[in-house]
């Protein structure tokens, strides 16, 4: 009787774990043909079948591609040329986060979190986006989305207020990008970026030795027309400190004696001629 019973016992077990096999295989198969469907569909720009996809998939309790339907269906709302809906977008990006925190998706559903707030349309909140750039600066210091994520930081500290601590806060994102030797694109911009904040907060020396740096770069990393634009920001800042008064003449002196470009160097001299011949 006993061995009845354990055989008994021994049949429902591989019968339930083959139930279970098969629930894992049914699972696995349907997740494959969702993938397959939703990334279709995402590549062919059509997000509003790829996010209907996705949520078909989701409602029907499948776990093994549980994860990527939840981006799908996040990076979907946010990204609708039409009718982008970045609040629901953020909700599925948290219950990704939530649900599957050692997810693969983690790094990029974080900043994707930051963009939702910070290109929001209609209430950009650039104050939540820079909690979660720093979530993802914090968690993946060296990932493939930290470069970008410490630029984004900057643009959003720029955009709060324009006062010096946050203006201080930019520049410490865009210094720490701008000495990286294996950061581009996000070196270049950064620099320009550093160079445009110390403008504003009167450091003109500063300013003119950073735009001096991107001048030097080889041609591949500077568009001729970032370029232009650069030379005519020299070209303001050397009229802005002629009008600074006590020591406008003494920044203009020491940027012409240090500048190796001659471009520039021209048109201070320019500059200074005709600041002369006015007096």
């Amino acid at each position: 009787m006993k061995r009845f019973w354990v055989w008994v016992f021994l049949t429902v077990l591989l019968a339930v774990h083959g139930c279970s096999g098969c629930r894992k295989k049914k699972d696995k198969k349907e997740a494959i043909e969702a993938k397959v469907e939703i990334e279709g569909h995402v590549l062919r720009g059509d997000y509003v079948k790829a996010q209907k996809a996705a949520e078909d998939y989701l409602k029907g309790g499948g776990k093994a591609f549980q994860d990527a339907a939840l981006f799908y269906s996040a990076f979907c709302l946010q990204y609708h040329s039409k009718n982008p809906q970045p609040s629901q977008a953020v909700s599925r990006y948290q219950e990704l986060l939530r649900e599957h925190p050692k997810s693969i998706l983690r790094e990029e559903a974080l900043f994707q979190l930051g963009q939702c707030f910070q290109g929001d349309p209609l209430w950009p909140n650039p104050e939540h986006a820079i909690i979660w750039y720093q979530q993802l600066l914090a968690e993946f210091p060296d990932g493939h989305r930290a470069d970008r994520a410490l630029y984004e930081k900057g643009l959003c500290h720029e955009s709060v207020l324009d006062e010096e601590s946050e203006l201080k806060e930019a520049l410490s994102c865009y210094q720490k990008l701008a000495d990286k030797k294996n950061g581009e694109p996000w070196s270049t911009r950064a620099l320009y970026r550093r160079a445009r904040i110390k403008e504003r907060m009167g450091d003109l020396m500063g300013a003119a030795r950073d735009y001096e740096l991107l001048l030097q770069m080889e041609d591949g990393r500077l568009s001729a027309e970032k370029r232009a634009g650069i030379q005519m920001r020299l070209a303001s800042l050397l009229t802005n400190s002629l009008r600074r008064p006590g020591d406008g003449q003494q920044i203009l002196s020491a940027l012409m004696a240090e500048t190796k470009n001659q471009d520039w160097k021209a048109a201070a001299q320019q500059v200074t001629q005709r600041k002369g011949a006015s007096r």
